[in-house]
């Protein structure tokens, strides 16, 4: 093996290293799992795939997800030329580069060394480990005074339920994490064939429910009501799928049963649901508050709906919604918690249609509506359920304002497309 060989091979190892400190590190803080994102898109760029004509890969649906996500990026740039505030959208534009940069991974794929049920182990672990770790910082943290100092058993305060929820509600904000802990309840029964050949059945078991008990824990703590109900949705299309299609008439009012017991729930025992009135929709159209304790989002949304004359055709320029929306915060005299905050749309929909106008919001729905389809076979049902945590997280935040948003999206595109190809040995 010459100089050159021996270069290439060390660099292909450390571009698949690279991609398993991605999917590990992706439920950790944005700026430790952007800087592994980083490094890997530099590692496959040393490698030069691109140089080689026989690594192009002939255009295939399994491309459209990554393709429409980048070509949404090039419309995004072209509303720069009608932008109010330029600088604020460079620095979006920033934030969401990724959604370009891996077109000529999609065109040019990766090397054999890649295995993508180790991705998805790698992933699956690091759940696990930043999970456990932060509440094994709260512990410490809430008993301070004893891990310093050690000496009176009396400092030692234990875990309060109360304490946890509060601080756990605080990774809610943290854009995708909760997507990330469900993706990775997924991502165990991608690799429960793979580990039950090398460990048997009965550690395997144990290994997947106890992960995925600690995932579903640790999303209800954080508060993500709409990923405790994406979850819920999920198991029920998983268990419509699993029966037969003469049987599954026979499922329909056991299914209307559990949603609408689900919801009921929801709003029964949720602090906040327990609190909401069904005439808050109302404050949509007509922007008056009757509920004191109303949800934000809708008073944030009236304001995007109260806008529509500006931005309908062509929207208002790409990263320009939230200055925009902060200035109908203060003319309609909204609550001081929500000027302050500065609250963005909250929903990518309406983000899409604020700063895009009507083509950017038809092009998200088209994507979205059409995601799973992009897929065959076995991995078209995980692109279904991600496709249902996508629509919530759509639907409740503007997740490509994000880095984490935008990394995740393209990450778990990226490898549905490798998984499909082979399911030990990427393209």
């Amino acid at each position: 093996m010459g100089i050159k060989d021996k270069y290439l091979n060390s660099i292909r190892i450390l571009n698949y290293l690279m991609i398993l400190s991605v999917a590990f590190t992706l439920p950790f803080p944005n700026k430790v799992s952007r800087i592994f994102w980083f490094l890997w898109l530099v590692t496959w760029v040393l490698e030069g795939r691109f140089l080689s004509k026989t690594n192009f890969i002939a255009f295939n649906r399994k491309q459209l997800p990554v393709l429409l996500l980048s070509l949404f990026y090039v419309f995004e740039m072209f509303s720069l030329f009608w932008a109010n505030n330029v600088d604020s959208g460079l620095t979006l534009l920033g934030k969401q580069f990724s959604l370009l940069a891996v077109v000529p991974i999609v065109f040019y794929g990766v090397n054999n060394y890649y295995k993508v049920k180790n991705i998805l182990l790698s992933l699956i672990l690091g759940s696990l480990v930043s999970v456990l770790v932060y509440y094994m910082v709260i512990l410490y943290v809430y008993n301070y005074e004893f891990t310093t100092l050690g000496e009176d058993i009396a400092t030692w305060k234990g875990l309060d339920y109360k304490m946890i929820e509060l601080w756990s509600s605080n990774l809610k904000h943290r854009l995708f994490y909760s997507t990330v802990l469900a993706f990775s309840i997924l991502a165990t029964f991608l690799v429960k064939k793979q580990l039950e050949f090398k460990y048997g059945k009965i550690l395997t078991n144990l290994f997947v429910w106890i992960s995925n008990f600690i995932f579903f824990i640790s999303i209800v703590l954080t508060g993500s009501r709409v990923m405790v109900l994406s979850l819920l949705i999920m198991l029920v299309v998983y268990i419509y799928l699993s029966i037969k299609k003469k049987y599954r008439i026979i499922l329909v009012p056991f299914i209307l049963i559990f949603c609408l017991g689900s919801i009921l729930a929801a709003f029964k025992f949720h602090p906040r649901m327990s609190q909401f009135k069904t005439s808050d929709f109302k404050v949509i159209l007509d922007g008056k508050i009757e509920n004191a304790q109303i949800e934000p989002r809708l008073l944030i949304w009236h304001a995007v709906v109260d806008s529509y004359d500006s931005c309908w055709i062509s929207g208002i320029g790409v990263g320009n919604s939230r200055e925009f929306l902060v200035q109908k915060y203060i003319e309609k005299d909204y609550p001081d918690s929500i000027i302050n905050n500065r609250y963005s749309t909250h929903n990518q929909f309406l983000n899409a249609f604020m700063e895009l106008g009507v083509v950017g919001l038809i092009f998200l729905l088209l994507y979205w509506f059409f995601y799973y389809r992009f897929y065959d076979g076995e991995i078209r049902k995980i692109a279904l359920f991600f496709s249902i945590f996508m629509f919530f997280n759509f639907m409740t935040d503007d997740i490509l304002i994000n880095a984490a948003g935008v990394i995740t999206l393209t990450f778990v595109s990226l490898l549905l497309s490798w998984y499909e190809d082979n399911k030990q040995k990427t393209v």
